[in-house]
């Protein structure tokens, strides 16, 4: 089977499943199509890499400087975007680190935006415990929509998406899980389509973050 072939006959199978879903939706619940992807922060840009910079001869320069732990240290941010613009301030938008990243002081004095979770855990990567506490956020964060749309989320195949924990406690929020096969999200991913769907100013948010 040629690679075009192989690309669509799994694309087919998505459809083919995302069809299903929908009509598994009751009548007087309209589907709700939500997507949730994880991706990495770099902590720390070092900044001034391929780019020219004539230094003033009379100010001083600002030296661009981070430990090489910083330079190598990431976070998680679980970005989660829908078809339905009116409910995208809803969705919750969360950044994970570890213990070592977020410091209980920093913790206290952050002033987000209601949508936007900061998560201090043992590791800064997704876990099937992580994707059960996320489940639960988004139910919280949907709150009466769960009973008025039938909720369909979109994840791709990574190992903390899969577990039979996790289908039931997406039963349990009112979530409906569909899978995306592997190697396309490329293709099939919307957050990976579209990555400005967030919009400026969920775009403006994570940066003041």
């Amino acid at each position: 089977m040629c690679l075009l072939c192989g690309v669509c006959a799994e694309a087919m199978a998505f459809y083919q499943w995302m069809n299903l879903a929908h009509a598994e939706a009751p009548p007087d619940r309209p589907p709700l199509c939500i997507n949730m992807d994880e991706t990495a922060l770099v902590r720390h840009v070092t900044g001034l890499r391929g780019c020219v910079a004539k230094a003033s001869q009379i100010a001083s320069v600002a030296v661009d400087r981070a430990t090489l732990a910083d330079r190598r240290s990431y976070m998680s941010y679980l970005a989660c975007i829908s078809d339905d613009v009116t409910v995208q301030d809803r969705l919750p938008q969360v950044i994970l680190g570890n213990q070592h990243q977020l410091s209980v002081a920093l913790m206290r004095s952050m002033d987000l935006p209601s949508n936007v979770v900061v998560w201090r855990q043992q590791s800064a990567w997704n876990s099937r415990e992580t994707m059960r506490r996320w489940l639960s956020l988004l139910s919280k964060s949907l709150g009466e929509l769960v009973k008025r749309r039938y909720v369909i989320l979109l994840l791709d195949v990574h190992l903390s998406h899969i577990d039979k924990s996790i289908y039931v406690h997406a039963r349990r929020c009112g979530v409906r899980l569909v899978y995306i096969p592997a190697k396309m999200t490329s293709f099939l991913q919307p957050s990976a389509l579209a990555p400005a769907a967030l919009g400026d100013t969920e775009g403006k948010r994570m940066k003041e973050i």
